[in-house]
Parts: structure tokens; sequence; C-alpha cells
């Protein structure tokens, strides 16, 4: 059985009403479009994103007078903290329309995506932002730092490629990088055997 949430939001005066629910599957057009305005993503991504990993009962969107003007992803995983397991949500694909901004349309979602994990017994939500700095005030706490190196471009010289590329046909290399890397993390998001085909791809 699917639930239909709603999500109480500050109306400020003159503005009319935003709603905030689970996608539907007419929706997926609109989202998908949302989505590739605001992250430019080449059309054979979405197509994998659309074809193969969306999932309409993990949807969220905002709409205002019948249009969809925001929308997000819950995407499901499973975290190891040592040698504890917990089920989260990833959330991916946090789209608002231009003239929305500044709206509350993105903390009305936010606040709806904490909503649907509670009724549904996730207790943990991550998020790998472009820019830092936006999602502590939803109350995301900062866990990782990316680095970065730089080295002369003539370091590479040595590991130029020769020869002809090929599509790897298996995932069984990819998978032991995998594994490898996580012995060093005490926290790492498991992966599956088709993220890893669509990372060869």
């Amino acid at each position: 059985m699917r639930y239909y949430y709603y999500v109480s939001v500050r109306i400020f005066k003159g503005e009319s009403i935003l709603h905030t629910r689970l996608a539907k599957k007419e929706d997926i057009g609109q989202i998908r479009s949302l989505w590739q305005y605001c992250f430019f993503d080449e059309a054979y991504y979405l197509d994998w994103v659309f074809g193969k990993r969306f999932c309409v009962d993990n949807a969220l969107v905002a709409e205002r007078e019948g249009r969809i003007c925001g929308a997000l992803q819950l995407v499901p995983y499973t975290i190891h903290i040592r040698q504890h397991q917990e089920l989260c949500y990833y959330i991916a694909g946090v789209s608002v329309l231009p003239q929305e901004r500044g709206r509350g349309t993105a903390t009305a979602l936010m606040a709806f995506a904490e909503q649907i994990a509670l009724e549904r017994k996730i207790s943990l939500l991550l998020l790998v932002p472009a820019l830092g700095g936006y999602y502590e005030r939803f109350g995301f706490v900062h866990v990782t730092s990316k680095m970065e190196f730089e080295f002369p471009v003539e370091l590479a010289a040595p590991y130029r490629f020769h020869g002809r590329a090929c599509q790897a046909e298996g995932t069984e290399d990819l998978l032991a990088v995998d594994q490898a890397y996580n012995e060093f993390w005490d926290v790492h998001i498991d992966r599956s055997q088709q993220d890893m085909r669509q990372l060869l791809q």
C-alpha cells in the first residue's frame, strides 16, 4: 500500500500553497526534465537513472498550482560502521525550478524526506552535496573531506596508454578493488553488481 503524505510549510502572503507528496508514474517525465535542467546530465545517464535506478515509491515532489517545481530521490543503501549495518537513504537529485528558489521548496522537500524516512523506520539520511554549507541547516553533519592533490603533468607520462581500449566484460576486478578499499575505512556504502557494471560501462 502506498501512502501520500503532505507536509505543511510556511506560506508567504499572496503566495500559492506548496504541497509535497510521493511521486506518481505520470510525474516521471517532469521529474526527469527538472533533473536534466538542474544537473545538465547526458541523455544516456538519465536513461540509466530513470530506467534502472528510479523508483517512484522513493521519489518525492513539491507541487505548486498543479505543477511539479521540485523533486528529490531517496536511494536505499546499507552503511557498514565497523561490524554494524545500518539501512539508510541516500538523498539524490535535489532539484528546484529557478523561480521556486528562496520560497521554501527545498526546505519542504527535505522535511518531507525526513518524515518519510521516519515512517519507514529509516534512521539515517546521507548525501554528497556539490557545495558545502547548505544542508547543515537541515541538521546534516559533515563527516568526510575531499582531498585534492596537485602534481606536475610530466609525472603522468610513464602511464600513457598505448594500444586499443575495449569494454570490460565482468565486474570482478572492480569488486576486488572496492573490497580492498573498504578494508581501510570504518564506514563504507555497499555497492551492488549493478553499480559496478554501470561504472564499467
